[in-house]
């Protein structure tokens, strides 16, 4: 009876202990290991302690039996990387936010540990391996129910039948970003395969889900997602030519393969409108080459150490290549690229080391092992390949989300015992006190860090409904308890300007440093370095400033109005033109056309615009909206006709009072190409401009079905520059502080004096 009470004990346990993963593991995959969800304070601190319920669980089991322990094979995946990291933070000039990536590394590389461990028991693996599947299902089923509803919204919209856009409106589930859909489904789908594979009619759904994988990660328009997709069709097919699966497909209906084959040459004409401009666009390509340039620069300062764990956000805009537009984006692009910036060749090999040991561990299984054990190894090894070949053009190790997906099925594979290599030899009990040391000092640290987000975030609140007083307060506490945080002092710079205390806000910015080379910070130190009497040092400021704000039309207008006030006519002007240039709307601008440099501003921006703008036709814009309507249109109506010249065509036109032509030429524009984004926004402020704002809703919608948002700056705006303190407003880059910092910002991060481009 005690045998049986015992066994009973144990049984419910383990039922409890893996609700509570499977639970915690779900919640990160769809909740808190997503972009929309990172920035938040609190999201970020339930994370930790969801995170570590589980490694102190599974501490105390290692504590009672030594099975439990991680295996020698499982750190060495991970524990060079770790070490390589914890070397770069400890040399980084930003220490503590370095610290903080290691942190959240290595708290995410003890959850694997457990997850390898509690695979090697067969209740837990077992349902580790129906976890692989049931998320795969939830991505797979729910996307395609998201996206035929996407597309749904999008004809009842356009009113006919027409070709469709990738990812309408965006369609990403809770992930945040389309290519984290592509790369979910790529990493789960090869292990859900495996597993799935030992069914009853396994092959047949096996075919169908991929079919229908393959249909989804085209539709979300990722690059990174093909190249992943392309290697592993290669790999699946190379493996299924040296099986009896081939022998299956040669076996099946011929109107089966009639039916896939019409159904794929379907979709293939349906999305090649939208297709085919997304294969053959260079403009993103460009920004990953300043992008990556940036990150090369910062690898040269330090080559064996790197700049620091995490730090490539941080100190990515002091690197960019002069002239080219500084991007506020939360990782590098390329895994590999970012690493070498910031853990230099020790983080590479450290990486690699780990990387091989991982490979040999899953070929190993696949080589030797049986059954579904062999299925996933293989499974496991095939969706490494894709995620590794997808990294080529995107990062998404620094989301937990994708992470998660790619060393679940990983990690149940490895806690299959190896068949070469006996039982798996795990670290003895005693070792469970470095441990413990070890998680404890991370406790403290990253609850401490925690705390100072949640008190700040109080002050983020408060600014954004103007509580300057109070949000300050917030700001000060939490740099009492997290002083080195470089966001919390740029915020609380913000408040004591707005408060009229510039020498205070001054004091604040000079701890930060000037590291953060975003355009905004740099405005923002050159401002208040000019309310608090410090000429020469607001004139390097804004100095610097400009050389990395190209095409950031806020900044831009801010270094023109500063330099005027300093003096600097040369700088004013080219600083003004470039603004020009970039939101040629400001060409109309009341205060921007009563200044005397305005002749000199238009004609520079004029000069400037051939090759500096992504746009052909922004010379003829910019024209058009400094007074000269009638005389472009008489221009473009020469030229011939194409997305871009119509809709300069149509500007100019509405600017000279022929709005209905310019109604006109951009419906004749949408019915050639319904996805076409950028005409359907601007039909949508032109439908504002004359008052329409039913018509102006619809082509709105419109356009955030194709994925083009209604911010641009255009017709209908641009009409006046605010201040800040007067709008309450602020163009701040759109993932700017959260892309650097990893927190939500208040919006406004500019002195209470700065100018403001109204948004639309």
């Amino acid at each position: 009876m005690t045998t049986n009470k015992s066994l009973r004990g144990d049984r419910a346990l383990a039922a409890i202990a893996w609700a509570a993963i499977a639970f915690i593991y779900v919640y990160m995959f769809l909740v808190g290991g997503t972009y929309p969800f990172l920035g938040s304070a609190l999201v970020r601190a339930l994370n930790q302690v969801l995170l570590w319920m589980i490694v102190i669980g599974w501490l105390i089991a290692w504590a009672r039996r030594s099975v439990w322990g991680p295996t020698r094979e499982a750190l060495l995946v991970v524990g060079p990387g770790i070490a390589a990291g914890a070397a770069s933070a400890l040399g980084a000039a930003s220490r503590r936010m370095s610290l903080e990536a290691v942190y959240w590394a290595a708290l995410l590389s003890l959850s694997f540990l457990v997850m390898t461990r509690i695979a090697a028991n067969e209740y837990f693996r077992l349902r580790m391996r129906g976890l692989v599947v049931a998320l795969f299902l939830i991505v797979l089923v729910g996307y395609f129910v998201q996206l035929v509803a996407s597309w749904a919204d999008w004809y009842r919209t356009v009113g006919r039948v027409t070709g469709i856009p990738l990812h309408p409106g965006g369609a990403s589930l809770s992930f945040g970003a389309t290519p984290v859909v592509a790369i979910v489904l790529l990493t789960l789908g090869p292990p859900a395969a495996a597993v799935l594979l030992a069914m009853p009619r396994g092959r047949l759904i096996v075919a169908g889900m991929a079919v229908l994988a393959a249909f989804e990660v085209v539709a979300t328009g990722s690059r990174s997602g093909y190249l992943g997709l392309g290697l592993e069709g290669v790999l699946v097919l190379g493996l299924a030519g040296r099986s009896a699966t081939l022998v299956a497909v040669r076996s099946a209906p011929r109107w089966a393969i009639v039916l896939v084959g019409v159904v794929g040459l379907a979709v293939g004409i349906v999305l090649f409108g939208a297709l085919g401009p997304r294969l053959f666009d260079s403009s993103t390509l460009k920004e990953r080459w300043s992008i990556w340039q940036s990150a090369f620069t910062m690898w040269r300062a330090s080559p064996w150490l790197g700049s620091g764990a995490g730090l490539w956000p941080y100190l990515r805009a002091s690197a960019y290549p002069i002239g080219a537009p500084s991007l506020v984006v939360p990782h590098a692009h390329n895994p590999a690229i970012q690493l070498l910036a910031e853990t230099g060749i020790s983080g590479i090999a450290a990486v690699a080391f780990g990387v091989a040991i991982l490979i040999r561990a899953l070929v190993r299984r696949a080589a030797w092992g049986t059954g579904v054990a062999r299925s996933l190894a293989i499974g496991s090894l095939i969706s490494l390949a894709g995620f590794a070949t997808a990294s080529i053009l995107d990062d998404f190790v620094n989301l937990p989300s994708a992470m998660l997906a790619l060393v679940l099925p990983i990690a149940c594979a490895l806690g299959e015992a190896d068949p070469g290599a006996g039982p798996a030899r795990t670290l003895p009990r005693r070792a469970t006190l470095i441990a413990a040391v070890i998680s404890l000092v991370m406790i403290s640290g990253g609850w401490k860090m925690s705390v100072a987000a949640l008190i700040n975030d109080r002050g983020v609140r408060e600014a954004n409904i103007g509580n300057w007083v109070a949000a300050q307060a917030h700001f000060a506490q939490a740099i009492a308890l997290d002083p080195n945080m470089p966001l919390y002092r740029i915020e609380s710079a913000t408040a004591l300007a707005t408060l009229a205390d510039p020498a205070a806000a001054w004091r604040e910015m000079q701890v930060v440093g000037e590291a953060d080379g975003t355009p905004t910070v740099l405005v923002s130190r050159a401002l208040i370095a000019f309310e608090n009497g410090d000429r020469l040092t607001a004139i390097m400021q804004v100095r610097r400033a400009y050389q990395r704000a190209a095409l950031d039309a806020a900044a831009l207008v801010n270094i023109g109005s500063l330099s005027q006030k300093l003096g600097d006519t040369a700088l004013a002007t080219n600083a003004y033109a470039d603004a020009l240039v970039a939101a040629p709307a400001l060409a109309a601008n009341e205060e921007m056309r009563a200044s005397p440099m305005f002749g000199a501003i238009l004609a520079r921006a004029v000069e400037r615009a051939p090759g500096n703008s992504p746009d052909p036709y922004a010379e003829e814009q910019i024209r058009a909206y400094g007074g000269s309507a009638a005389e472009v249109v008489s221009e473009l109506t020469t030229l011939p006709a194409g997305a871009p010249r119509d809709r300069a065509l149509a500007t100019a036109l509405a600017l000279d009072g022929r709005a209905e032509e310019a109604r006109s030429l951009l419906l004749a524009r949408l019915t050639v190409d319904p996805v076409d984004g950028l005409t359907a926004d601007l039909l949508a402020r032109l439908f504002v401009a004359i008052g329409d704002t039913s018509s102006a809703a619809r082509y709105g919608h419109w356009a955030g079905l194709v994925g083009v948002g209604s911010a641009a700056i255009g017709l209908t705006s641009g009409s006046r520059i605010e201040t800040v303190g007067e709008a309450g407003i602020s163009n701040l880059a759109s993932n700017y502080p959260w892309a650097i910092y990893g927190r939500f910002g208040p919006n406004v991060l500019l002195p209470p004096n700065a100018l403001a481009i109204p948004d639309q």
